[in-house]
């Protein structure tokens, strides 16, 4: 049975495995935080052969997801602030019309 105290022991581990993968601590935390609640709700059905490369994979993945999702956030930001930019400076009514209803959609992206 793999229980709570393998994973206290596992935890340090595999948060220096993600550390040493360039993740910064904080991140690396939250990782694998996210990875041992996975680990909770799949390990008593499927336990896996390999709890401490089971918990880097997972964690690894959470950290990657996160910051996809992190990043394309700030992408979807900057493009509101370019539209918002350029439809400022637009000749046209309609080229500033076109603009502003692309910020507003992108903002609502963002919120949604």
């Amino acid at each position: 049975m793999m229980g709570e105290p393998l994973l206290r022991e596992l935890t340090p581990a595999v948060i220096g495995v993600l550390v040493r993968r360039g993740v910064d601590f904080q991140a690396a935390e939250d990782a694998v935080q996210e990875a041992l609640l996975q680990a909770a709700l799949t390990w008593p059905d499927r336990p896996p052969t390999d709890p401490k490369g089971w918990l880097v994979t997972v964690a690894w993945r959470k950290f990657v997801d996160t910051h996809r999702s992190e990043a394309a956030r700030g992408d979807l930001r900057t493009a509101t602030r370019l539209y918002a930019d350029a439809a400022r400076s637009a000749p046209s009514l309609a080229e500033r019309d076109h603009l502003t209803r692309q910020a507003a959609r992108i903002n609502h992206a963002l919120r949604g």
